[in-house]
């Protein structure tokens, strides 16, 4: 039995060793080659993968990373087909979901909710945030444009933007981190 922390595999596979794949367990490969023989849903709770040989990454080369397959909106159409599947399997009952489509109440016993109440901010508290707000904006004033000016660079040299960003609003709003980022990159618009 193996415990502790997930297996940490690098480099180019060499001759197949002998291996007892352990149930439950969260492997993370890196390196250039998948392991034969074995497929994400039969090993563990968390499986991740990489490298260029990967079957589920095939993408990562051909379009340039991430950023080729955003550019190419790959997660999204994933994302989308993925949903259509859930749906479908929800929809005629191959997915059973205690609720939704297995188990319900019988016709006209159903729970109805006459009056659903929304929480929802006090005037006090949306002043108090805009002052808060207006506030952070003040004390950080000299240090934003630049902070926003670097945030704008890194995106437009297809850099690390998580961590650009992280250093940006210690001294930015979101607001203003948005507002620099549709300067370079603009608005998202759906494509229907």
């Amino acid at each position: 039995m193996t415990v502790g922390s997930s297996p940490r595999m690098r480099g180019t596979r060499g001759a197949a060793p002998q291996r007892v794949v352990h149930r439950r367990f969260i492997p993370a490969h890196a390196g250039n080659t998948g392991t034969p023989g074995t497929s994400a849903s039969s090993l563990a709770v968390h499986p991740r993968a990489c490298g260029e040989h990967s079957p589920g990454l095939a993408w990562n080369r051909a379009a340039g990373g991430v950023l080729g397959a955003m550019d190419t909106m790959y997660q999204r159409s994933k994302i989308q087909d993925e949903s259509l599947y859930y749906e479908s399997r929800k929809h005629d009952g191959s997915l059973p979901l205690v609720g939704v489509n297995t188990f319900l109440p019988p016709p006209g016993q159903e729970e109805t909710i006459e009056e659903r109440e929304l929480m929802r901010s006090s005037e006090e508290e949306k002043r108090q945030q805009i002052d808060n707000l207006a506030a952070f904006q003040a004390r950080h004033g000299a240090e934003t444009p630049e902070a926003l000016a670097q945030l704008q660079r890194v995106a437009e040299q297809r850099g690390n933007l998580f961590a650009e960003m992280m250093e940006t609003v210690k001294v930015a709003s979101l607001g203003q981190v948005s507002g620099a980022l549709y300067e370079v990159g603009g608005i998202y618009r759906r494509n229907m």
